[in-house]
């Protein structure tokens, strides 16, 4: 079983990984996640032990998933306010990490 995002690819070099140290190959894999079953990427048995792996994305920074996830709150405010501009282009260059301290209550 192929994962199709590089998550895919972690998860397979880790159970590559399993394979070689224990000696034996991987059954029963599953990808949980896509079923909706379980919160975990990928399912699968090795050696008559079941194994899970989950979160397998690679954070460039500290608190990046949850500054990502923030994110939208954050800039909404900015988008609509530039709502209407005849401009072709506009480039905003925001450092990673400046909205870091703001309160959930300073931007709604």
């Amino acid at each position: 079983m192929v994962l199709k995002t590089n998550e895919g690819t972690v998860c397979d070099a880790v159970v590559r990984y399993l394979e070689d140290r224990e000696k034996c190959e991987r059954t029963e894999v599953w990808c949980p996640e896509e079923t909706k079953d379980h919160e975990v990427e990928l399912a699968w048995s090795l050696g008559g032990k079941q194994y899970v792996m989950e979160h397998t994305s690679i954070e460039p920074f500290e608190d990046f998933m949850r500054m990502n996830a923030q994110a939208e709150k954050h800039f909404e405010p900015i988008k609509r306010a530039c709502e209407g501009l005849t401009l072709n282009v506009l480039e905003m260059q925001v450092p990673a990490r400046c909205m870091q301290d703001l309160g959930s209550g300073l931007i709604d």
